[in-house]
């Protein structure tokens, strides 16, 4: 083989090599515009993508779904929204950084920090004044509206953003609806129209009906989606939406009398476990569904990382990177509590398994989460080994809470 051919041949290794090394590796999107939408009590096991059929409540998640990488195992660490909001922003868990008061504490910069200096302009629509700036979300931002009501409120600022935009420095939006929210006690849930009553009017109402609470639930969903169709729209139509990277997540779930609780205050998947639904630019790794264990105070690490910008060295979250492009494991287990002050209930999780322990009664429960995701039956006298392993974890995390 002459040099010329041996060179020719080296030449086009590297080149095909290359390739194939950006294709599978390079998720980075440098100065590329962020939008992330955060809703309050969206159950993951109640969403189109994530395998309900029984009402068809979240059909433009679902298209939208297509486009993204789903995440099926990604888990808050409170069902509370103040400490979720914390953890979003700062990546770090509030309780750890003893900043649960309106999480004010300037030793931890949060994610937007990191962009605005970066040369990002900032801007937020949310419903009911939450989150408040220095609640976890940042102080100075380009725009900031806490007044839109609901979700019809929040698209209605969305698309009127999206349709003055112009281009020029990139932009961080971030949208939350806390609608899906009770405000009161089972018997007070309403939807709203056109979809009251849609799956709900045929259902006989009772104090304990699961049934009818899971219906009118589902008409709040879709309220809820139609609206977020619309952004999506826009953005499409201004050219926005494949040049974005779009993440879509919970602050938790929420009982709907699944188990005891109406609202959110305990530590079954129900609750704690919450979407996550990552569209990258251009579509990128769209379609790939992820089942590692994620959890709310990754998100920020993984949008730093993916624009190729630094992650502040007090976060605690992990970078979802390696997961998105290699399905690597960052985490083996995630741990929970209820929300409030003093000894709370705490729970640890791993894919398989879920052990819950209630301090103040001792009560303890063992559930096998992939033979059993309802979380029905107690194994914590039967599969005592899997148990005191578990309890161990928990036992080694809640001495590092302080």
């Amino acid at each position: 083989m002459n040099n010329f051919l041996k060179t020719s041949l080296l030449a086009s290794f590297f080149f095909i090599a290359g390739l194939i090394s950006n294709f599978f590796h390079e998720s980075k999107f440098p100065g590329g515009n962020v939008i992330l939408i955060s809703l309050d009590s969206l159950r993951t096991d109640k969403l189109n993508p994530y395998g309900f059929g029984k009402y068809p409540s979240s059909q433009e998640l679902d298209k939208f779904a297509r486009d993204a990488i789903q995440f099926s195992n990604c888990f808050t660490r409170e069902a509370d929204s103040q400490s979720f909001q914390f953890c979003l922003f700062k990546g770090i868990d509030p309780k750890r950084s003893a900043a649960l008061d309106h999480g004010q504490s300037s030793g931890y910069p949060s994610f937007v920090d990191v962009l605005k200096e970066n040369g990002y302009a900032v801007h937020a629509f949310v419903d009911q004044g939450y989150p408040r700036q220095g609640a976890g979300f940042p102080k100075g931002l380009d725009s900031y509206n806490d007044g839109a009501g609901n979700s019809r409120g929040i698209a209605s600022e969305a698309l009127n953003f999206i349709n003055t935009y112009s281009p020029g420095k990139p932009f961080f939006l971030f949208m939350h609806s806390s609608e899906l929210t009770p405000k009161g006690d089972a018997s007070t849930y309403k939807s709203l129209k056109p979809f009251h009553g849609k799956f709900s009017k045929n259902i006989l109402y009772a104090k304990e009906g699961r049934e009818y609470l899971e219906a009118v639930y589902s008409e709040k969903v879709m309220f809820l989606d139609r609206h977020l169709g619309k952004i999506f729209n826009a953005l499409k139509e201004k050219g926005l939406y494949n040049r974005s990277l779009i993440i879509v997540t919970s602050s938790h779930g929420e009982g709907l009398l699944d188990h005891q609780s109406f609202s959110h205050d305990e530590l079954y998947d129900h609750t704690i476990r919450i979407p996550l639904l990552v569209k990258l630019p251009n579509n990128a790794h769209a379609m790939r569904i992820r089942t590692s264990l994620a959890m709310a105070q990754d998100i920020g690490p993984t949008i730093l990382d993916l624009l190729g910008l630094p992650i502040p060295q007090l976060a605690e979250g992990a970078s979802l990177v390696s997961t998105i492009e290699k399905n690597k494991t960052v985490r083996e287990h995630v741990f929970a509590r209820s929300p409030g002050k003093g000894s709370e209930t705490q729970a640890v999780r791993t894919l398989a398994y879920k052990y819950i322990f209630d301090p103040k009664t001792g009560e303890e429960m063992l559930f096998n989460v992939l033979k059993d995701p309802r979380e029905r039956k107690n194994l914590a006298g039967v599969e005592v080994g899997i148990k005191e392993d578990l309890k161990a974890k928990l036992r080694e995390w809640s001495r590092g809470e302080g």
